[in-house]
């Protein structure tokens, strides 16, 4: 996993979930463990997309990550974020 991107989604989440008690790391889930709510998610990845100077596209990533289904979005964990990050570099 390219790192760069890795510590750029956990940076920047850490700036989403600054009274979170609960430490960010690749295994952390964004909606399960962070409680990130929609609107907090699209603007996480506004942000993200800054920080790694990516174009993402926010319902292509969403349908990627949770493959059609609300359960498995809610188990996305930062590692898939920046697994996803990666696919856009190339």
């Amino acid at each position: 996993m390219d790192d760069f991107l890795l510590q750029s989604t956990i940076l920047t989440l850490k700036k989403f979930c600054q009274d979170s008690i609960i430490p960010i790391n690749a295994e952390t889930k964004i909606v399960e463990d962070l409680g990130l709510e929609s609107i907090d998610f699209v603007d996480f990845i506004f942000e993200l997309e800054k920080n790694v100077n990516l174009k993402i596209d926010i319902v292509h990533l969403s349908v990627a990550l949770s493959q059609g289904t609300a359960k498995r979005f809610r188990e996305v964990k930062v590692a898939d974020i920046a697994a996803y990050l990666k696919t856009l570099k190339g």
